[in-house]
C-alpha cells in the first residue's frame, strides 16, 4: 500500500510510519483495517468477491443486473460520477478542531496534503445503514468501487460481514479507467482524475489541456494532407 493511499483513504501517515509514536487505539484502529483489508482480499482470492477491472465494468452493469456502489468521499463524487451509481461514502471529512487532529493534519498536509488537495478524513459511522437504506435487498448484486481499489476493499469487507453475498470489487478503482469504460460519467472531471486535487490538480488541468491542443493540430494537419 502507497502512502498516498494511505493518507486518501484515511489511514493517517503517523500510522504508517514505523518513527511516529502511535496511541493505543490508533493502533488497534490500524490493526483492524489491515484485518479487514485482508478478510477482503482473501474473499477476492477465493472468488467469493468478484475482481471487475474497469473495462468489464459497463457491461457488468448493463447486462448482468449488478448495482454500482461508490464509496468514495463527497468532493471526489462531486467531481465525477457514474450516472446512476449508488453514493455512500466509506470516508467522510474529519472536521474535529481538537489537538490531536491538529497535529494529524499537519502531518498529513507534510505528505502531500497540499500537492495533492487531501483532506483529512475519518470512517463513516454511518456507512452500513446508509447503504442498507439505498440497497436493503441482500441478495442484490453491487460492484463496489472507489478511486484506488483500498477503501472498496474495506467496504467489500463489511458489506459481506453484514449478509450482502453477490458482491464484486473494482480492481485498481477509477484510476484506472479508461476514457469511455463509463460512457455516462457525470461532473466536470474525468473520473480516473477525480481524486487529484491541490496543485496537482491545476498542473493535470495544463497539461490536459496541452494535449488536447497538440491532438487538435495534429488532426487538422492529417485533414490538410489529404488529397482533395
Amino acid at each position: 500500500m502507497s502512502r498516498l493511499e494511505g493518507v486518501i483513504s484515511g489511514l493517517n501517515i503517523a500510522e504508517l510510519s514505523p518513527s511516529i509514536s502511535l496511541h493505543p487505539c490508533r493502533r488497534v484502529f490500524r490493526l483492524s483495517v489491515q484485518a479487514s483489508i485482508r478478510d477482503a482480499q482473501e474473499l477476492v482470492r477465493l472468488q467469493v468477491v468478484k475482481p471487475i477491472v474497469p473495462a468489464q465494468a459497463n457491461k457488468l452493469l448493463c447486462d448482468e443486473g449488478y448495482k454500482l456502489l461508490d464509496v468514495r468521499p463527497l468532493w471526489e463524487w462531486e467531481k465525477a460520477y457514474v450516472d446512476g451509481s449508488v453514493h455512500v461514502p466509506l470516508f467522510i471529512e474529519d472536521d474535529d478542531s481538537g489537538y490531536l487532529s491538529y497535529i494529524r493534519r499537519s502531518i498529513q498536509m507534510g505528505y502531500g496534503g497540499v500537492w495533492m488537495g487531501q483532506r483529512l478524513t475519518t470512517r463513516n459511522p454511518l456507512f452500513l445503514e446508509q447503504v442498507q437504506s439505498a440497497i436493503p435487498e441482500k441478495d442484490q448484486k453491487v460492484l463496489v468501487a472507489c478511486s484506488e481499489g483500498l477503501r472498496s476493499l474495506l467496504a467489500v469487507d463489511e458489506l459481506h460481514d453484514e449478509g450482502y453475498l453477490n458482491l464484486a470489487w473494482l480492481e485498481g478503482g477509477f484510476s484506472r479507467c479508461r476514457v469511455n469504460n463509463f460512457p455516462n460519467v457525470q461532473g466536470s472531471s474525468q473520473i480516473q482524475f477525480a481524486n487529484i486535487g491541490g496543485a496537482a490538480e491545476i498542473l493535470l488541468k495544463c497539461v490536459l489541456f496541452v494535449q488536447n491542443l497538440v491532438n487538435g493540430l495534429n488532426a487538422s494537419n492529417v485533414a490538410s494532407e489529404k488529397p482533395k
